[in-house]
């Protein structure tokens, strides 16, 4: 759950950079969590890895932009 929320937060048109903040932390709980649950090569796990890291690539294109737009 925490998983599709983090992905709707970052994904959507009118993100705000605080949305991709809070989607990137939200993220990097729920890897830590699911690492500890199931395992760090789990299918799941290494999913929500990928998501993480492209809200971060999100997050670094907004920060690098004028203003953080």
């Amino acid at each position: 759950m925490r998983w599709c929320f983090a992905q709707t937060l970052y994904k959507a048109d009118g993100a705000t950079i605080n949305d991709i903040r809070e989607a990137v932390k939200t993220l990097e709980d729920t890897v830590r969590i699911s690492r500890r649950v199931f395992g760090s090569s789990h299918p799941l796990v290494m999913a929500i890895v990928g998501s993480l890291r492209q809200a971060r690539a999100f997050q670094s294109f907004r920060d690098a932009l004028p203003g953080g737009a």
